[in-house]
């Protein structure tokens, strides 16, 4: 399948959410949810500490900025107008479903963190706004309406002793790094698929994987993936995104898809040097 391309955007700087908390076909939503079974955490999934702090940013947006709406099944799209930040998908009747079909569809512009140190990707990139996620350590993130239909998140992780990370090493690093600061979640993950990504003519390691996350009475099941940079002497990019399913996770899967193939390839470090958030700057 091939997504219908839209003429190329130029770059606008973003702006930070009230909110703390954080191509392929276009497919209307099925007349049923295929939920995915929940299965039991192996071994090595157990230890992705990482992986769980950024599942946990989803629970938080569930929890803290809206919780998700009924199903409602229906796959026209909304009035152009209609369309914000805020709302993606506008006055569809599935606002959802209007949404993810908008990430197949619109061209692939950028936006910036605050301190204007990384060009970071995004489909239809007038509509996402910048936001912080108090439960992760993170560089910069970004939310895809202000009920979260989907998240991106970049993170930058110093190697010690290590001058040039490879794409493997930063993959294995990532999960790591944050162990010791992370929370336990209710989350059940599918075994991880392996990918490759290609990044200034190199192959990337990636990695893409169904999961099912209980928050209180809220329960959301999703698709992730994320590639590891090794973007900098002695430091690491770790670039990911998290689509919520909502009853229609082939669409979820899709916007994935999209995103390994035509955003993250085109991820731009702006400095030669690891960057780091300038904490006086905060809140800008």
């Amino acid at each position: 399948m091939a997504y219908l391309s839209s003429p190329p955007v130029s770059f606008r700087p973003s702006v930070l959410s009230p909110c703390v908390f954080g191509g392929f076909k276009v497919r209307q939503r099925s007349a049923s949810s295929s939920g995915l079974r929940a299965v039991e955490t192996h071994r090595g999934l157990a230890k992705s500490a990482w992986w769980r702090a950024l599942l946990g940013a989803v629970a938080l947006s569930v929890l803290g900025c809206g919780a998700p709406k009924a199903v409602v099944r229906d796959g026209r799209p909304p009035t152009p107008t209609s369309v914000t930040q805020d709302a993606p998908g506008g006055d569809a009747i599935d606002p959802h479903t209007a949404a993810l079909n908008r990430q197949l569809t619109e061209s692939v512009g950028s936006q910036r963190d605050k301190d204007n140190q990384l060009i970071v990707p995004l489909a239809d990139w007038k509509n996402w706004r910048r936001v912080r996620f108090r439960l992760i350590n993170h560089f910069t993130g970004f939310r895809y309406g202000k009920d979260y239909h989907a998240l991106n998140v970049a993170f930058v992780n110093k190697t010690p002793g290590i001058e040039h990370p490879t794409s493997q090493k930063c993959m294995r690093l990532a999960e790591k790094w944050a162990r010791p600061n992370v929370r336990r979640y209710q989350i059940r993950l599918e075994p991880m698929k392996e990918r490759q990504v290609t990044w200034r003519g190199q192959r990337l390691d990636a990695k893409t994987v169904d999961g099912f996350v209980n928050i209180g009475f809220t329960s959301e099941h999703f698709t992730a993936a994320w590639v590891g940079y090794p973007a900098y002497p002695g430091a690491c990019l770790i670039f990911s995104v998290v689509v919520l399913w909502r009853d229609n996770p082939e669409l979820a899967r899709d916007v994935v898809e999209r995103w390994l193939v035509d955003v993250a390839p085109r991820i731009h470090p702006r400095t030669k040097e690891a960057p780091y958030r300038r904490e006086s700057l905060a809140g800008r």
